[in-house]
């Protein structure tokens, strides 16, 4: 499999480099000019440094004059480790949440739990020296720290032309030439409601149970259309699909058509390929055949995705899909202990080091796409799926 590019992009050549060690997820996307986008966060397991600082400080890119967008998709631990330290090392990047983690509801569940209120200027400095405040997940703690370092270095009216919230249509990013257009897909109104229902009835019950629970669906999660020249993307985060025609993906494709003239020939596979984030009507209406879908596993879970039956969809649907790092697959339980032995030590010979950053790197120009692999990322095919579930 082909290298990763170490130059930086020419300033009229796209780049989209996924990031994802096993647990965790990042983005980095070339808009043209040197100019950057970051979606969500992970950290580099060497260093302990946010991915996308490292390689952008790597290709010799300076994060901080370079990055215009961070883009926090939704707060699950797994997107947003090391958000805060991107915001902080970028000055001149804009910061957009989920609709739904910009209003009140979500800063009063934060407030809660410490004497200070997120949403005055005066004790919120007080946050900056947390790493993670008791009650809180390291997720929704990132966002703390991103609202408190904006307040205490930020005159007022610099924290607000800096913290932006993304909706069902909201304009992230554009530029003239090359010609670049960001627009986020979701969260759709209805999900954001939903969402504030669900923050203002946590309160009483978070404060009592001395922790804040991390949402276990993803319906306000930010979706992403990215038009650059004749190339189009589309960035799934970890939008979900359900059965409500309002939210979730049917949203999505009942809302505003972003597809104008042509399909995206690049897709990152929303919820690490999990059939929940799966949408005939996605693959049809808005990616074009054989699209070059990129996707991280998640290994955080008992039945963790993507499974063999998902790896085997997406390959139904286009023959060209990549993923940071193999999945992993679930330990199976046997009551005779010769079995279970051997068997384990079958399992060990496939497994991969949990915590290798795995790294996928998609370039275009002039029409011509080329992508490259580092660490565990690799290219799945039926060759791969037959040698590593025969194993």
């Amino acid at each position: 499999m082909p290298d990763i590019k170490v130059d930086p992009p020419s300033p009229d050549e796209l780049e989209i480099s996924l990031f994802g060690p096993g647990r965790g997820e990042c983005v980095v996307v070339h808009l043209g000019n040197n100019d950057w986008l970051v979606v969500d966060s992970c950290l580099d397991n060497t260093s302990s440094q946010p991915v996308a600082l490292r390689y952008l400080e790597n290709l010799g890119v300076d994060p901080c004059k370079a990055v215009q967008r961070v883009v926090v998709t939704h707060w699950h631990d797994d997107h947003i480790k090391g958000i805060s330290a991107v915001v902080e090392h970028c000055p001149s990047a804009y910061i957009y949440f989920s609709q739904a983690l910009f209003k009140d509801e979500f800063y009063e569940l934060l407030t809660a739990f410490h004497s200070f209120d997120v949403l005055s200027g005066g004790k919120v400095a007080g946050m900056i020296d947390f790493e993670r405040p008791e009650g809180l997940t390291s997720g929704v703690s990132e966002i703390a720290k991103i609202v408190a370092h904006a307040y205490k270095h930020d005159s007022a009216k610099r924290y607000k032309r800096r913290i932006h919230y993304a909706g069902d249509s909201t304009i992230v990013f554009e530029s003239v030439a090359p010609r670049v257009r960001i627009r986020s897909l979701s969260p759709s109104a209805k999900a954001v409601n939903s969402a504030l229902v669900h923050f203002a009835g946590l309160v009483p019950d978070s404060v009592q149970r001395g922790v804040i629970p991390a949402q276990r669906k993803n319906h306000c999660s930010i979706a992403l259309w990215i038009e650059f020249e004749n190339i189009r993307m589309l960035l799934g985060g970890d939008l979900e699909q359900v059965n409500d025609p309002d939210m979730g993906w049917n949203a999505v494709l009942e809302g505003p058509n972003p597809v104008q003239g042509s399909k995206a020939s690049v897709f990152k596979v929303p919820h690490h390929g999990s059939h929940n984030g799966h949408n005939d009507r996605v693959w049809k209406d808005l990616l074009e055949e054989d699209v070059n879908s990129i996707l991280t596993p998640f290994y955080g879970s008992s039945n963790p995705p993507p499974t063999q039956n998902d790896l085997n969809r997406l390959l139904s649907l286009t023959d060209s899909v990549s993923i940071t790092a193999q999945p992993k697959i679930p330990k199976k339980k046997y009551t005779d202990h010769v079995v279970q032995k051997l068997l384990s030590g079958m399992i060990s010979e496939r497994r991969t080091l949990v915590g290798k950053m795995g790294h996928i790197q998609i370039r275009a120009i002039d029409g011509r796409f080329s992508i490259g692999f580092d660490g565990p990322a690799r290219q799945v095919d039926k060759r791969f799926m037959r040698a590593f579930y025969s194993a």
